[in-house]
């Protein structure tokens, strides 16, 4: 049988294995995302600078809202699955509940989701804040992870 210092280095493995991966789809799809914004509309350094401080201040409000009203509802697959997080804090198994996903997928979902309302708004407004946004989207995914 093995020890708990065993199954808890074990999951941290895992664990790191799937935060690195997780940075990776996060630095990939907010890369894209930038790519997409700089070759399809007109930007300044003003405006990425704007759309980057819109970005991190958007980013914070979507973690909280999430944290507060979808992982702390009460009920849902996502409370249940947060709520294995804050039980198993200290437990051996804990780091597998640590991360946001457990699949790059889930990281690529969360930057599309959240890119096509600004990208809808880019497309009808001509602000040219969207590259900043997505810059800004990746980095703070990337500290919050």
């Amino acid at each position: 049988m093995a020890s708990d210092d065993a199954i808890r280095a074990e999951w941290k493995a895992w664990g790191l294995r799937t935060k690195r991966n997780n940075l990776l789809a996060a630095a990939l799809s907010g890369s894209a995302l930038a790519w997409i914004s700089l070759h399809f509309f007109s930007y300044s350094a003003p405006r990425v600078l704007a759309g980057f401080a819109t970005g991190l201040l958007y980013a914070n409000l979507f973690e909280y809202c999430l944290h507060r009203f979808v992982l702390h509802r009460g009920r849902g697959i996502f409370f249940e699955t947060h709520m294995l997080h804050h039980t198993t804090l200290n437990c051996p198994e804990g780091p597998r509940y640590v991360n946001f996903s457990r699949n790059p997928w889930g990281v690529v979902a969360l930057f599309a989701a959240n890119a096509v309302p600004f990208l809808i708004l880019e497309w009808v407004l001509r602000i040219g804040w969207t590259t900043g946004i997505f810059v800004a989207f990746a980095l703070y995914y990337t500290a919050f992870e």
